[in-house]
This record gives structure tokens, C-alpha cells and sequence, in this order.
């Protein structure tokens, strides 16, 4: 009887993967092993089947678990696809004499699975001895799908063979149960197809003998017809007319701020003699109070409609006060300096040239503002506020200049963008003036769906971007229901805007007769 020691012994062998004689396993025992064409060597390849191989090949020598491979007197030995004259194996290694012998896995394995291999062991043989077949490589395919499975229903495990056969039966079963539902939902199709065509011919009957709709009654079928065609044709009618009305009184907000001490000095780049920037390793410009450089100027978009006959605007604060919202506009008020609004101009569809707009007032509790053009007053009609609440489900039009002045040039035609293009002197302000005596000043209109409505926040689906905010989401009447204000951009595009309510209140906050 072996000892525990001789049973803890890993067993050493050689797997052939490749050529006639693969799934041949050879067991390794002794101090030296020759390999070679020779009929009495330990590991016979004959010359017959592998012309290649020379009589004495090489030589296996024990050493500790393991075999060192040496080449005899210069012949053709390969570990991994590597030349070797002498290596020492290891469990996995791909031993091959030559470019077209055989290949030879060399494994140490349990002492009880010396005549087994196991799934992972197949499965990587079959791989490796289809990637080095000379064959083409539909050849090699079939040469895998065919040695797989015929692998390991021989060369595993009873155990391993008998779980095998139980999945394969298993699946059979399963796909079995599977035609046989098609078959069964195949001959329900069938059956209920023919019960419709029975019914058809049924009412076809009755229909010939007068038994089934009366003239007054398909009367009354077609009238409810023409209902619904009429009300979808008006709604329709009553969003191009919706959108082209309110369309007149849609501001597009630009404007720049920047910043000052409490002195007045304002903070300026700063330039070379020559009057060009410098920057800092960063990449940014360098900044001061000092010297003659340009004033620095951060340029903003946004949207406002006109709210009210005397001329003032709704909008958003983080339009009306931008730097409120800014991180680095904030680092500049942290340090001391003041915002300071340099320039703060509309624009409307149909009036060539821009007029001045000036803050009145912002909510402190929700994301309001309201302008002021004293200009216009008058000139553009008012949108009424809406005095009732939102309902989920109900449409909505958002009307506002997403992504400002890019929109409108996308949206201009060519002979615009030429001229446009060939004009150098251009610049942020003097491309909407262009653009405004043009014609080309016109609101986007999406329409969306009124997902959630709370006190302070109604939430709807019509696309919009930066750019858009401040512009007003009307009901199918034409009222503004809403203030749109942000993007929820992780939320399916959809948006939040601020009720109507909000809006109405501020506006009775402000005293007319206190207005410059």
C-alpha cells in the first residue's frame, strides 16, 4: 500500500493537442526520459507520422516536481512558442519539436487524475490545437466544435461525464418544452384567426340583411369621427397661432458685468506695451486695477418676455444677477471687489435695433427677476400670467433662446452666414445687431408635457439649453404657467420652472410710481 507521501505526489505527464495523436496522454516517471523517433526511447514519436522528429530528439531530466528539456545536438525545440536549447517545464507549458511535429502539453497533476483531464484543460487544448492547425480557418472551426465536445465525453472525469450528460439532457428537455409551446401558441394563433374571420363573415351577413348598424347610427359614428378630427386640427391651429403670438414679445437678454474696489477702480487684463495680453502659466489672463488694458468683461445670454403694457420683463435672478451663480465670480467678491453691470441690452423680433434694460427688483425666495425697457413700452403686447395652476398631463410650449446668439446663426441662411463670415470686424455685440437688423431675432418654440406641478416648481419635458432660462412655458390658451429656469440634465432632458404665482406676486411688490 503507497504512504500518504507517494499519494500527495503530484503525477507528471505529456498531453499531446495536436496531430493525429492528440488526446493521447503519457505518463512521466524515472530521472530521464529520451524523446525521439527511435522505438526505444520513452517518449516514441515514429517517423512515419512525424518526419520531423529525429531519432533521439531530446531529453527530459528530473529535477525536483519537474522535467528540464534539453535539445540533442541542435534539433528543433520549442517551449511556448519560444527556441530553446534547455528549459525547465512548468505546469501548462506547450513543448513542440519542430515547425510541423506534434505539440505536447506538459502538466503536473493530482496522482488520482493522471488519466483525466479536466474541463479547463480540454477546453484550452481544443483552443491552442485549432489556433495551430495549418488548415484554413473554417477548417479549424469545425476542427474545435468536433474535438470539444468528443474531448470531454472521453477524456474527463466519470463524475464530470455524467454532469455533462445531465445538462445535456437538461437542455434537451428544455428545448423541447420550447417547441412544444410554439407548436401549442401556434395552433391558438391559428384557432383565434379563424374565429375572426367566422366573426367577419358574420357581420358581413348581417350587414347584407340589415341586422347590424343603422343609417342614423353610422351617422353618429362618422359625426363623433369628424369630432375628434376637428379637435385635433384645432389644437394644432391653436399652437401655431400660440407660438406665433407670443413670439413678438420674447427678449433676448445680453449682457456683460465685471468687477471693481469700492473705490471705483475696476479690474482690468493686463498687457504689454504693445497692447497684448498676458497670461498666466495657467492660461489665464492676468488681472489688475491698474494700468490701461481693456476692462475685463464676462458676457452672459438669457431670455425674458415682456410681462406687463408699462414695459417691464420677467426673467430669472441668475439671469438678471449672473455672477450671483458664478464660483469664480465669487472668488472676486471674496476678495473684496463689487459686481458691476457693464452693459445689459434686448432684443425683440421685428425691431431692428436694441434698447437698454435695467433691474428693478429680484426675489430673494424663488429665481426671479423683473427688467425694465421703457423703451418698448407700448410698442410689443404684453403675455397674461396664468391664474390657475398646472395639471400633470396638460401640453405646454417653452418658448426662449437656448444657447443665444450660436442658435440664431444656425438657424440664418447662407447668404447671412457669408456675410457674416467675411465681416473681421465682428464681435459678441455687433453680431446680434447685425443679426437683429437682419430679421434674424426669433424665440425657439418647443413643446413638452407637464410632468409634476408643486408650489414652487413645475416640471415639464419641452427641450431647452443654456440660454433658455427666463423664457415663459405657455398653456394652450396662451397664458404663461411658468418661468423656465433650469435644465435637469441628468433627468431625461426634462426642466423646472417657476409657477406663475411666484411671478404675480413680485410684480405687485413693485411700486409704479417709484420707477424712474
Amino acid at each position: 500500500m503507497p504512504n500518504s507521501s507517494d499519494l500527495d505526489t503530484p503525477a507528471l505527464v505529456l498531453d499531446h493537442i495536436l496531430g493525429s495523436r492528440r488526446t493521447v496522454r503519457k505518463s512521466l516517471s524515472g530521472d530521464t526520459i529520451t524523446i525521439g523517433s527511435e522505438p526505444t526511447v520513452g517518449v516514441y514519436l515514429p517517423s512515419e507520422t512525424f518526419p520531423g522528429v529525429r531519432p533521439l530528439h531530446a531529453t527530459l531530466t528530473r529535477q525536483g516536481t519537474s522535467y528540464v528539456i534539453t535539445a540533442h545536438e541542435g534539433a528543433p525545440v520549442r517551449v511556448n512558442g519560444e527556441a530553446v536549447v534547455a528549459q525547465l517545464l512548468h505546469h501548462g507549458d506547450a513543448v513542440r519539436l519542430g515547425d510541423r511535429s506534434p505539440v505536447m502539453r506538459f502538466r503536473s497533476v493530482g496522482s488520482g487524475s493522471a488519466t483525466h483531464r479536466s474541463i479547463g484543460d480540454v477546453m484550452r487544448d481544443c483552443l491552442d490545437g485549432a489556433r495551430l492547425e495549418h488548415d484554413p480557418g473554417l477548417a479549424r472551426m469545425r476542427a474545435l466544435l468536433r474535438d470539444a465536445p468528443t474531448q470531454m465525453l472521453t477524456q474527463t472525469s466519470p463524475f464530470v461525464r455524467r454532469s455533462l450528460a445531465i445538462a445535456v439532457a437538461v437542455l434537451f428537455v428544455a428545448v423541447a418544452f420550447l417547441a412544444y409551446r410554439t407548436f401549442t401558441l401556434e395552433k391558438r394563433l391559428e384557432a383565434a384567426q379563424a374565429g375572426y374571420f367566422e366573426g367577419m363573415d358574420q357581420l358581413a351577413a348581417q350587414a347584407a340583411t340589415g341586422g347590424t348598424l343603422t343609417i342614423e347610427e353610422l351617422e353618429a359614428v362618422e359625426a363623433r369621427i369628424d369630432e375628434r378630427l376637428n379637435l385635433l386640427e384645432a389644437r394644432s391651429e391653436a399652437g401655431e397661432r400660440i407660438i406665433s403670438e407670443a413670439s413678438r414679445s420674447i427678449v433676448l437678454i445680453m449682457g456683460s458685468y465685471g468687477f471693481a474696489l469700492p473705490d471705483g477702480r475696476l479690474l482690468r487684463i493686463v498687457v504689454t506695451p504693445d497692447g497684448i495680453p498676458i497670461y498666466d502659466s495657467d492660461g489665464h489672463p492676468r488681472l489688475a486695477v491698474e494700468g490701461v488694458g481693456p476692462v475685463l468683461e464676462s458676457l452672459f445670454t438669457g431670455t425674458a418676455f415682456v410681462a406687463t403694457d408699462d414695459g417691464l420683463l420677467l426673467t430669472n435672478r441668475h439671469v438678471a444677477l449672473p455672477w450671483e451663480f458664478s464660483s469664480a465670480a465669487q472668488e472676486a467678491v471674496d476678495r473684496g471687489f463689487v459686481p458691476v453691470m457693464h452693459r445689459l441690452v434686448g432684443y425683440l423680433p421685428g425691431i431692428a435695433e436694441s434698447f437698454n434694460v435695467e433691474l428693478v427688483t429680484a426675489s430673494d425666495d424663488a429665481d426671479l427677476a423683473v427688467l425694465r425697457c421703457s423703451a418698448m413700452t407700448g410698442r410689443v403686447p404684453s403675455l397674461p400670467l396664468s391664474d390657475r395652476d398646472s395639471t400633470p398631463g396638460e401640453s405646454v410650449f417653452l418658448l426662449g433662446y437656448p444657447t443665444g446668439i450660436r442658435a440664431l446663426l444656425a438657424r440664418s441662411d447662407q447668404a447671412m452666414l457669408d456675410s457674416l463670415r467675411n465681416d473681421r470686424s465682428l464681435d459678441f455685440w455687433t453680431t446680434a445687431d447685425r443679426l437683429s437688423e437682419s430679421g434674424h431675432i426669433a424665440p425657439l418654440a418647443t413643446r413638452g408635457i407637464v410632468g409634476q406641478v408643486t408650489r414652487s416648481n413645475i416640471v415639464y419635458d419641452a427641450e431647452t439649453a443654456h440660454g433658455g432660462s427666463g423664457g415663459p412655458v405657455l398653456d394652450l390658451t396662451g397664458h404663461v404657467q411658468a418661468i423656465n429656469a433650469a435644465v435637469l440634465t441628468d433627468f431625461g432632458g426634462s426642466n423646472l420652472g417657476v409657477p406663475s404665482a411666484h411671478a404675480r406676486s413680485l410684480l405687485s411688490s413693485i411700486s409704479r410710481s417709484e420707477l424712474p
